[in-house]
């Protein structure tokens, strides 16, 4: 690598094909990051920066020079032990992605706050402590002249920036963040204060334009600064949290006076988008708050009411144009997070979620697709958290939300299909630990049985093959064990010696009926199989997968997903194999992992 890239350094101009040999070396350069010993690590970085950076100022033309520092923030920002271990070094990189921020070339401030938030990512702590010749922590001098850094910065290349110093704030003592937060959002606080001054004088003001976009930029500031901040962004959501459910209170009832006096088209109009854009900012930074949080009990005591009062009946009395998903979504990360906590409060979300939410998708599988995937991902958070809630809820109620579970797995958007099996296997495994198990298995047993058959059939439903197998499979198992002890049948007009019998019965009638291409010992085979595998996943899953082949419903389409499970887990396997190995991972794949964990 290191004679390559002299050749690179020796070769005169630069061409089309010479900046992708440069590229290319310094990702494989960037790629062997972890690889090499430590002082090894540090004479060949060293060798590789210093070339780099001769071959800038030997290089002409701003195009070339772009080039040549956009790969020298790559391999710097893949190195994160060894800026680590060289405070100075990573002193005068840092100081480097300020001068490049204030580069007008394409592409180079991008680069720059990119590689910015990587390192501040990786090596926060280095930023919050003391180093030898250095009068304090080096966030304190960054966050003193941070309107000098980002006064050439795009408003996006500054959320950026405030995500990167938000993970060095986060890094500093619980004790020091107070004053290093109070300095990290003076600039958007500063902003904000004067808004909020002229909207005290008329409250008219709010309805400009410009202001709406300018709280709309200073409300994605907060949502990447506590994004990256993590718990400690409470000292700054104080500040502003009564504020900002007044701003959004006030835009939603002149959207709401603007449609009832114009009509929806006026949710087309540019001020009124430009609402709705504050709207959905504040409930993102109010999601990642909440995400980020701790202190459950301060939570609960300070935030979540005035929270569900703002946005709740908002959303119920809307028109549903101007209701916006992200309310589903806030909900759903409140309830992940205080979980049982929430149970007294699912009554008044159901009352004013459910059903404006449901009569706005059902109608079709098209039309609001963010409101469907967020509300599935709500019930599936409340069934998980809150189930003592459902107990509660009243019979018909109850019926549309096994309704509306069913609905869901029988989605064409593969998403909400999914997420309506893993509802619907976690009420069974909720259901069958409670006391309302006998009545709900009367009720419901044999329709979802039918329902989850008919999209295992159904080729269009073949991804949900795994979680469809598990549903099943739990369902034989719980007649087969005598989990059920309720007669499943009508005991009025019918007669069997026990649920067992009755379903291997219905089960063949069923079967022949939907599919007379098979034969009696097929279906009795296949039904008896059910039973006797129903304590066996791997093998009651290649039942289902030679029966899906008999009845010739996948004849002449790709079966790869009747094992896309086992495909998965094998293809997780391998890349764990890989990742023991340096460099066989892409950098951004490694970043995934990361982010991840």
């Amino acid at each position: 690598m290191k004679t390559k890239l002299r050749q690179q350094s020796k070769s005169n101009g630069f061409g089309q094909a010479n900046w992708q040999a440069l590229n290319t070396l310094c990702w494989a350069i960037g790629s062997i990051s972890g690889v090499l010993t430590e002082d090894e690590e540090k004479r060949f970085l060293v060798f590789v920066i210093k070339d780099l950076l001769e071959m800038c100022e030997k290089t002409s033309g701003k195009n070339n020079k772009a080039v040549i520092a956009s790969n020298i923030m790559y391999i710097v920002g893949q190195y994160p032990n060894f800026l680590r271990a060289h405070w100075r070094f990573l002193r005068t990189v840092v100081n480097k992605l300020f001068e490049f921020m204030h580069e007008k070339f394409p592409g180079v401030q991008d680069m720059a706050c990119d590689t910015f938030l990587k390192i501040s990512k990786s090596c926060s702590t280095q930023f919050v402590i003391n180093h030898n010749q250095d009068n304090g922590p080096y966030v304190i001098e960054l966050l003193n002249n941070i309107s000098s850094i980002i006064k050439e910065l795009q408003p996006t290349q500054v959320h950026t920036f405030y995500k990167a110093v938000g993970y060095m704030v986060s890094a500093a003592p619980e004790g020091a963040q107070v004053e290093l937060i109070e300095l990290f959002m003076r600039l958007p606080n500063i902003k904000w204060n004067q808004i909020m001054a002229n909207a005290n004088q008329s409250v008219d003001n709010l309805n400009q334009i410009e202001v709406a976009k300018m709280i709309i930029n200073i409300l994605r500031t907060n949502v990447n600064a506590a994004s990256s901040v993590g718990p400690g962004y409470m000292l700054q959501i104080d500040i502003i949290f009564m504020e900002i459910l007044q701003v959004y209170r006030h835009y939603s009832k002149v959207i709401s006076d603007t449609i009832d006096e114009k009509g929806e088209i006026v949710t087309r109009y540019a001020n009124i988008r430009k609402m709705r854009g504050v709207k959905k900012e504040t409930l993102r930074l109010l999601q990642t708050f909440i995400t980020n949080a701790i202190d459950l009990d301060t939570i609960m005591d300070k935030f979540i009411d005035p929270m569900l009062e703002a946005v709740l009946v908002d959303y119920q009395t809307n028109i549903p144009q101007a209701r916006d998903p992200e309310v589903l979504s806030l909900i759903t990360a409140i309830i992940n997070k205080l979980q049982n906590k929430m149970v007294d409060r699912i009554g008044d979300i159901f009352g004013c979620i459910f059903e404006c939410t449901i009569s706005m998708i059902q109608t079709n599988f098209q039309d609001f697709p963010d409101h469907r995937v967020n509300f599935f991902n709500l019930l599936r958070s409340i069934n998980n958290h809150c189930f003592d809630a459902l107990l509660c809820i009243p019979g018909e109620n109850f019926k549309l939300i096994i309704d509306a579970i069913v609905w869901a797995f029988k989605h064409t958007m593969r998403n909400v299909a999914d997420t309506g099996l893993y509802i619907l296997a976690e009420l069974w495994d909720n259901i069958s630990h409670s006391d309302v198990a006998d009545p709900f298995y009367q009720t419901y047993f044999i329709s979802l049985l039918q329902d989850v058959f008919f999209v295992l059939t159904e080729g269009s439903y073949k991804s949900g093959f795994a979680m469809q197998s598990h549903i099943l499979l739990n369902m034989f198992y719980s007649v087969r064990t005598g989990q059920v002890t309720v007669p499943l049948w009508d005991v009025d007009n019918e007669n069997y010696n026990s649920n067992e019998i009755y379903l291997l019965n219905f089960l063949c009638n069923l079967i022949k009926d939907a599919f007379p291409n098979l034969t009696s010992n097929q279906v009795e085979q296949f039904t008896q199989g059910l039973f006797e595998k129903c304590n066996d996943l791997p093998g009651f899953k290649e039942l289902l997968r030679d029966f899906l082949v008999e009845m010739k419903e996948w004849q002449g389409e790709d079966k790869n997903e009747l094992y896309s499970e086992e495909n998965l887990i094998q293809k997780q396997q391998n890349k764990e194999k890989l990742s023991q190995i340096p460099g066989m991972i892409k950098p951004s794949e490694l970043e995934a992992q990361q982010n991840q964990s």
